[in-house]
């Protein structure tokens, strides 16, 4: 039995383990001086893992890698696990807690995907004959912007954790209302949301990211330690 406790990091998409402006860096660092042992790491076609990002991304394949790392966890024999999802991490962190529930004791949110369209579509049809939509530096193939569109709000009622969700209100890419109604419908007791007046869906300002460290490592130590 490994008696640290353990915070597995779900990054979001297009990001890694680092994320924007060392978001999961940074904190990870807040953790470990507090006493938390983290996990990071990349979906397939992020970051330094393996693959092309048009041909080894998917919402399926970054689930099972997402899967993967839970169990390398659980076989390590860490006696506390908490998940942190940030963004599609969000995403990732609740589909992969449906499986892993029992064996999970703090949930925290941060700007996370809940319910979303998906990206655009604005397709090109390659020399190999598929089809993708550009998306900045990027490509998605016709099937992940299918599998992009989705609607988390139902798991809200099979939390049974202590949850945290923290989310800016001047959010650009994900509004924070739909955090707002998950966390209403969210029956635990055990649970808090952060709304900040300002950062962007990546919390770029300066105070922000240090407020949200802060609170974020003083709530999973009252949940893990």
């Amino acid at each position: 039995m490994n008696e640290s406790p353990l915070l597995i990091m779900f990054h979001g998409f297009t990001g890694n383990h680092i994320e924007a402006g060392r978001l999961f860096s940074d904190l990870a660092i807040n953790l470990c001086n507090a006493g938390i042992t983290t996990i990071r790491f990349d979906y397939r076609g992020h970051g330094d893992s393996y693959g092309l990002f048009d041909e080894a991304f998917s919402i399926k394949n970054a689930l099972e890698d997402s899967e993967y790392v839970v169990n390398y966890a659980i076989k390590m024999g860490f006696s506390k696990i908490g998940f942190l999802g940030f963004s599609l991490g969000g995403e990732m962190a609740l589909l992969t807690f449906k499986k892993f529930r029992n064996a999970i004791n703090a949930f925290v949110l941060v700007a996370p995907v809940l319910s979303a369209e998906g990206p655009r579509s604005n397709w090109i049809l390659n020399q190999d004959g598929y089809r993708y939509s550009p998306f900045g530096p990027f490509r998605l193939r016709d099937e992940i912007i299918g599998e992009m569109k989705v609607n988390l709000m139902h798991i809200a009622d099979e939390i049974n954790v202590p949850i945290l969700i923290a989310h800016s209100k001047d959010d650009e890419v994900l509004d924070f209302r739909f955090s707002m109604e998950f966390y209403n419908q969210v029956k635990f007791t055990d649970k808090q949301i952060l709304l900040f007046d300002k950062g962007g869906h990546i919390f770029y300002d300066y105070e922000v990211r240090q407020r949200l460290y802060k609170e974020v490592t003083e709530w999973l130590i009252k949940r893990l330690k």
